[in-house]
């Protein structure tokens, strides 16, 4: 299972080495600041990514831990993508 993180603040980053350290392969983080996204992904040991498409398209699952409230707005980014392999609701 590959796990890819948008926003790269204190929970995407505390739930990134988690899963490192329990051998759950974190791929990396995308974040509308290349700087955070380039901390966590540093922190994390894996990619920095620098486009939504590309996270969605190279993970199973995705976990949204952005602030509460850009999850909608974020959503809704990758709705209009629509590469999903499945989604849990």
């Amino acid at each position: 299972m590959n796990v890819g993180f948008i926003g790269a603040g204190k929970v995407g980053c505390s739930f990134g080495k988690y899963f490192q350290e329990h051998k759950i392969q974190v791929t990396g983080f995308y974040s509308k600041s290349e700087d955070s996204s380039l901390a966590a992904s540093n922190f994390t040991s894996s990619k920095q990514y620098l486009n939504l498409r590309e996270l969605v398209d190279e993970n199973d699952t995705i976990f949204i831990t952005t602030p509460d409230g850009q999850i909608q707005e974020v959503w809704q980014e990758m709705v209009l993508l629509q590469s999903f392999k499945s989604t849990i609701k």
